[in-house]
């Protein structure tokens, strides 16, 4: 066939390139890429409730990320793993000042789930993440994990931070921790 008869019935050359082009994006864009470097956050515990009230103790919390991208428009979601160390600093400095508090935590477990992008988009502001998960951390047992992190936005250097809670029937667990600094517009997923 004559090629201006192609292009007058939509099928030439160029609308077919076209049409591969956007079927490659689709396929692309639904799988997931590469898993982010982790992400190291230092805190402690800030409260506790239930049986675990009174709790204290220095945590690190190690993120693991899965990016999935979504179609525009969409808020980001990535599949996460938590991984819940104690912080052996605050047990020593209490062994040499020779006190015992039955209220320290040694938090040691893994948390598997999500966190989805919250809030708006706005250019000068870091991003903020809702986090579900839920997995067992000794002493606890099998634990609901809820929260939130947060990037950094226009800035040279700022800390990333997350705020969790850590539930279960016998009470909760509150934890605030932050990042080492990093440069700006840095995601914690």
């Amino acid at each position: 066939m004559d090629e201006r008869v192609l292009r007058s019935r939509g099928r030439g050359p160029r609308r077919a390139t076209g049409a591969a082009v956007l079927l490659i994006a689709a396929l692309a864009s639904a799988a997931p890429a590469a898993p982010a470097a982790p992400v190291t956050f230092s805190g402690r515990i800030v409260s506790g409730s239930g049986r675990y009230a009174g709790a204290s103790g220095a945590v690190t919390v190690v993120v693991r990320s899965s990016v999935r991208r979504n179609p525009r428009g969409l808020p980001a979601r990535f599949a996460i793993v938590l991984d819940v160390r104690c912080r052996r600093r605050g047990r020593a400095r209490r062994a040499a000042a020779g006190a015992r508090s039955s209220s320290a935590l040694c938090l040691r477990g893994k948390l598997r789930g999500s966190a989805e992008q919250t809030g708006s988009r706005l250019p000068d502001v870091g991003l903020h993440y809702a986090i579900a998960a839920h997995g067992r951390v000794k002493p606890l047992g099998a634990v609901a994990a809820r929260g939130s992190a947060s990037g950094t936005g226009f800035i040279d250097r700022a800390r990333m931070g997350m705020a969790l809670r850590l539930s279960n029937r016998l009470g909760s667990v509150s934890l605030e921790a932050h990042s080492d600094l990093v440069s700006g517009f840095s995601s914690p997923f």
